[in-house]
């Protein structure tokens, strides 16, 4: 089990050290463990997400969410265009 530091895991991600902090906080990439209050990354966790995201393993989470972003709209009660 190889564990990396935050410069670490930013560099393979090719972000900036904040990123990384903000998309712990965010949930977007898996969070780091804590060895006497310093946090480090699993590598193998990394390289799973990163698969994730190229598309190369299948996500129960694509799965299920098909909907675009944004805000949903309400086509049911819409009036119809004026001729």
């Amino acid at each position: 089990m190889n564990l990396l530091t935050k410069k670490e895991t930013a560099a393979k991600l090719k972000a900036s050290t904040r990123s990384v902090e903000n998309w712990v906080a965010q949930g977007i990439i898996p969070a780091p463990i804590y060895i006497s209050r310093r946090a480090l990354w699993i590598e193998e966790s990394i390289n799973l997400w990163l698969q994730e995201k190229a598309g190369l393993q299948s996500s129960s989470k694509k799965e299920l969410s098909k909907a675009k972003p944004g805000r949903p709209r309400n086509t049911q009660f819409r009036k119809e265009t004026r001729v």
